[in-house]
């Protein structure tokens, strides 16, 4: 490509490693002008079975030393009076909620939220800060499509993968000419994926289904009993010897219909549509 390249091997659990790979990259080429903030561990488990170190590995990885590595490129980029560009890798996990992703998710979450601090602080300076919240992407074998690959596609409204150069292509974007009025935003690569009326629909189950009948069938019955009431207050009124105020009996008719009425609210605002649109 006719540019010069460099692999620096560094672990970003240890802050003792950034600063030497940063000294090392001034060295070879100068000045940074763009830092892209892509390292990152992801592993799954549940809530009550996280350890500390596993907490500590990817909060030190996508957390602690994306928060690191920003603040050496933003303190080279200010001594040098670069504008320059920082772009962090947050997630589609920063606004869902997966199972097992109780470490993950939140620290994408405050990957996304950090960038905006940084945009904050750094504008002055005019250093851009923004971030990209990729989807499922495909980086195994493209040939190979696993069970889970295909229940994570079914929840996608594109059907398909993302694919690691569209990732690319939206980085790229960020850091051209062409973003250069944009700073503190996200973009999110997922298909779709992140919208909620696809994310959160489901079927329910069996005991759910019986469960919404009985409340249907329990809040037809308090209807009944209420028109019940209603009718007979009618058949009182008119075989009644006695004389009964038109007031007394506006408001027992106006207290039954109150009744009927919150019991259709009820009815209407019930599970009814869910137990019946599966």
């Amino acid at each position: 490509l006719g540019r010069r390249s460099m692999a620096i091997k560094a672990d970003l659990t240890k802050l003792d490693d950034i600063d030497p790979m940063f000294d090392t990259l001034e060295r070879e080429f100068g000045n940074i002008d763009v830092l892209v903030n892509n390292a990152g561990i992801t592993k799954f488990m549940p809530f009550l079975e996280v350890s500390p170190e596993m907490f500590d590995t990817i909060t030190n990885v996508d957390l602690r030393g994306t928060f690191f590595c920003a603040q050496r490129a933003a303190k080279d980029m200010i001594r040098h009076g670069t504008r320059g560009c920082i772009i962090n890798t947050s997630s589609v996990h920063r606004g869902t909620n997966y199972p097992k992703a109780s470490v993950y998710g939140p620290a994408k979450a405050a990957v996304y939220k950090l960038t905006q601090h940084m945009a904050l602080e750094l504008a002055p300076y005019g250093i851009r800060v923004n971030s990209v919240s990729p989807g499922y992407i495909k980086v195994t074998d493209p040939n190979v499509v696993t069970d889970r690959e295909k229940m994570l596609v079914s929840r996608i409204p594109a059907q398909r993968t993302g694919q690691p150069e569209e990732i690319a292509a939206a980085v790229l974007y960020l850091i051209s000419d062409a973003a250069k009025y944009v700073t503190g935003s996200d973009i999110t690569v997922d298909g779709g994926q992140l919208l909620l009326a696809v994310l959160t629909r489901r079927s329910p189950d069996r005991g759910e289904r019986i469960s919404y009948l009985i409340d249907i069938l329990t809040t037809a019955a308090l209807c009944a009993c209420c028109l019940y009431m209603l009718f007979s207050h009618y058949a009182v009124y008119l075989a009644s010897p006695v004389v009964i105020p038109d007031s007394i009996f506006a408001f027992a008719n106006v207290s039954c219909i109150i009744n009927v009425t919150v019991i259709n609210i009820f009815i209407f605002s019930s599970p009814l549509i869910v137990c019946f649109s599966n």
